[in-house]
């Protein structure tokens, strides 16, 4: 490592902001621990970033999943509906027009 890139590492340490986190249980630190060590080098300024962007993403995940749920729900209810019209076109008089809501009306 050159004195540039140690002074720029030092520049970097300056400006970091130290954390303390306080009343954490025991098993849940123990397992941060862990994840830094294995994962992260003891690094827990990027466990914590690791943590972080994995918990946002699985809150937009659970966001995306409602809405795909209820438009898999609304596109089943307009296929029963689709389906509905057209067995009852298939099976109407030809002089029987029939409305959007299903209703059949004489001419």
């Amino acid at each position: 490592m050159d004195k540039e890139e140690k002074k720029r590492i030092e520049e970097q340490l300056e400006k970091a902001r130290p954390l303390s986190i306080s009343r954490v249980p025991i098993e849940t630190r123990n397992k941060f621990i862990e994840l830094a060590q294995k994962e992260f080098a003891d690094d827990y300024g990027m466990t914590l970033k690791y943590l972080l962007d994995h918990f946002i993403d699985s809150q937009k995940y659970e966001q995306l999943a409602g809405i795909i749920e209820y438009a898999f729900g609304r596109i089943s209810q307009l296929e029963d509906r689709v389906r509905k019209l057209e067995e009852k076109f298939e099976n109407n008089d030809k002089n029987v027009l029939i409305s959007n809501s299903g209703e059949g009306v004489k001419r």
